[in-house]
């Protein structure tokens, strides 16, 4: 199928500047975001925020706008490292590609049905076209054409992007400061330096492979491993708030922690800025060291 990706990243454009006009800065909504969370925490009720990217565009255009050669490469390996593949092979012999990508994909449209907060492309992700921003752009775009029909307006909706400015304001200390209990789904166990940081009491830690294309582990997190970790956790309190930083499957675990009464926030990959471990365009910029 001959695919115009101009009209669709001029679709997702669109739809961007009806979630946040153009008269309002995405990077000036974090403290209505911090109000928010303040507010849900307060409340103690269950509460999901999850964030789509490039990444999740691909999985959610899959496979109207990509093969599963593109799927495999720039999804699943990229994240996963290659032996997701024989792993998959395993577990699907027939189609493990499709099977493998279709059950990430509604795993994650679940989780945004059930979300409270959403973070996506803005309109200042969509620069100017070129050859070099074109496939990353439109990749953006389907995160918005492909979640449209999800009623996304019912949804609180900031830039997908928006918990470096958050970090850089100082809110991390008026979110989580004095919490009795943390949860941490990462790649790195940090729980002493947050503790300290923050004043909290209690931080859990639930160790995850980090990226495949960044970190070397010894399994990837899919498609076995997610499962034993959504089995394994445990929400000691009714709104008891959770950190997620794991990919795509931090959406699965932020929408399982909501389900068992926790209070979920998908902060990605400001946690490998914190650590200076994981993806190249975090940890290259030391003010958002922890």
């Amino acid at each position: 199928m001959k695919v115009n990706k101009t009209d669709i990243i001029s679709a997702g454009l669109s739809i961007s500047c009806q979630y946040i006009p153009k008269e309002i800065k995405p990077w000036s909504e974090t403290k209505r975001l911090l109000d928010g969370l303040l507010k849900a925490k307060s409340a103690r009720c269950p509460f999901s925020m999850i964030r789509l990217g490039d990444g999740e565009g691909r999985l959610l255009g899959y496979p109207r706008y990509y093969n599963d050669a593109e799927i495999s490469s720039q999804c699943l390996s990229y994240q996963y490292g290659r032996d997701v593949i024989p792993l998959l092979k395993e577990k699907y012999p027939q189609d493990h590609i499709f099977h493998g990508a279709i059950k990430l994909k509604y795993s994650i449209i679940n989780a945004v049905d059930n979300a409270d907060y959403i973070g996506v492309p803005s309109w200042i992700h969509f620069k100017p076209l070129n050859e070099k921003n074109e496939n990353a752009q439109f990749a953006q775009a389907l995160c918005l054409t492909e979640t449209v029909n999800m009623q996304l307006e019912e949804k609180s909706i900031f830039d997908h992007f928006i918990f470096k400015p958050f970090h850089s304001n100082g809110f991390f200390s008026e979110l989580l400061g004095g919490e009795v209990f943390l949860g941490v789904i990462s790649h790195t166990d940090i729980s002493q330096q947050l503790e300290l940081k923050f004043g909290i009491d209690k931080v859990v830690h639930y160790k995850i492979p980090g990226h495949q294309s960044f970190m070397k582990n010894d399994e990837p997190q899919y498609p076995d491993y997610y499962q034993r970790l959504l089995n394994d956790i445990k929400v000691p309190f009714e709104g008891a708030m959770f950190i997620v930083s794991a990919g795509y499957l931090g959406k699965l675990y932020c929408d399982q922690i909501k389900r068992l009464g926790g209070m979920a926030i998908d902060i990605g990959s400001i946690f490998d800025g914190w650590t200076g471990l994981g993806r190249a365009d975090a940890i290259n910029n030391p003010q958002l060291r922890l």
